[in-house]
């Protein structure tokens, strides 16, 4: 039987459409012990089902990934069993749907800009949201 634990540590978005309403996604993960960066584009739905979503795509990803390494040497009843945890679930949950509410917030603020100052600013401003998960 398999442990995997992930924990999330950075999560940042960039690239996005105003008329789609949609965005680049790069998450920075520790699986085991060992750093990762998922990336992935996303359409802005509410932030409950956007997390919802996004952990269960981080979990499929990691679980094929260890299913690609299945060891044929062992033939135990429990060996192609793969135990899949967030570490500090509640935590990152609530702390997902912050920033993708921050995320749909600065999205609207943009569509208010009307100089072009502005626009320019609010858009590199959104290039580089970053939030430290932990």
């Amino acid at each position: 039987m398999r442990r995997i634990v992930i924990k999330l540590l950075k999560i940042g978005a960039s690239n996005f459409s105003l008329r789609d309403k949609d965005f680049d996604i790069k998450i920075e993960l520790d699986v085991n012990g060992k750093t990762k960066t998922h990336y992935n584009h996303y359409k802005s739905i509410s932030p409950e089902l956007l997390t919802e979503k996004l952990i269960k795509e981080i979990k499929d990803k990691e679980k094929k990934e260890y299913d690609k390494f299945d060891e044929r040497d062992s033939f135990g009843p429990l060996d192609n069993i793969s135990i899949i945890t967030i570490d500090r679930l509640e935590d990152t949950e609530n702390k997902l749907n912050n920033f993708f509410s921050k995320v749909d917030y600065r999205i609207k603020q943009f569509k208010n800009v009307k100089t072009s100052e502005n626009y320019i600013g609010q858009y590199d401003r959104f290039k580089e949201f970053e939030v430290q998960l932990f």
